[in-house]
């Protein structure tokens, strides 16, 4: 019986997934939020069931995708992040399962969050997020230099047309550190060799 209600449970899970999925492109096609709202509340539902992983974690990142695909407020751009810092959380597993898809979960995960933070006006820690994007994981982590940080946002706000922030953070770069390290200048290279790439992610925050 305890077999049955775990195969049914799961049978459940996938058809909300589905359904999410058709709502995702009914919205998209039609312009109507209503499909995306539908989509939202069904799999608020299923996670309201407590699957374990990988599941419980497909169900925030689906959830966390209608969010971002056509947000209205905050509490949109908040709740889409708590999801997708969720499905980091149990990132391994997640891999798992969609690894023969050949899907980088952590960089999808890493540029959805960083234009999250960037609406929520979190400009420190978008930054971060582009950095891990483009320098890689274990690069930006290892990145203390606060002029990098700066450097990482002006980029940011030059590429968005807001040159009056870039400028300010261009000069808190000078401020910091007139004659750079030059650990901080080969950090500083490695961005600017990534700069096509950094572009288009920065160009995705203003396609709504």
């Amino acid at each position: 019986m305890a077999f049955i209600k775990n195969w049914l449970k799961k049978r459940s899970a996938e058809s909300t997934l589905q359904y999410a999925a058709t709502c995702a492109v009914l919205a998209k096609q039609t312009g109507e939020k209503e499909f995306l709202l539908k989509g939202i509340e069904a799999l608020s539902k299923e996670i309201e069931k407590g699957y374990e992983e990988p599941t419980s974690s497909k169900l925030h990142w689906a959830r966390a995708t209608l969010l971002l695909q056509q947000p209205t407020t905050k509490a949109d751009y908040e709740k889409a992040r708590e999801d997708l810092k969720k499905v980091l959380l149990n990132n391994e597993k997640v891999l798992e399962e969609t690894s023969k898809e050949g899907i980088d979960i952590k960089k999808e995960i890493y540029e959805d969050l960083a234009e999250v933070e960037f609406r929520l006006g979190n400009y420190d820690d978008s930054a971060r997020y582009f950095l891990k994007i483009c320098l890689g994981e274990s690069v930006a982590d290892e990145i203390e230099s606060p002029e990098v940080l700066h450097y990482t946002k002006g980029f940011m706000f030059d590429k968005l047309g807001k040159k009056k922030d870039a400028l300010k953070e261009y000069e808190k770069v000078i401020e910091i550190s007139p004659d750079l390290e030059s650990k901080s200048l080969e950090q500083l290279s490695s961005l600017q060799s990534s700069a096509p790439e950094f572009t288009s992610r920065i160009k995705k925050i203003n396609s709504f």
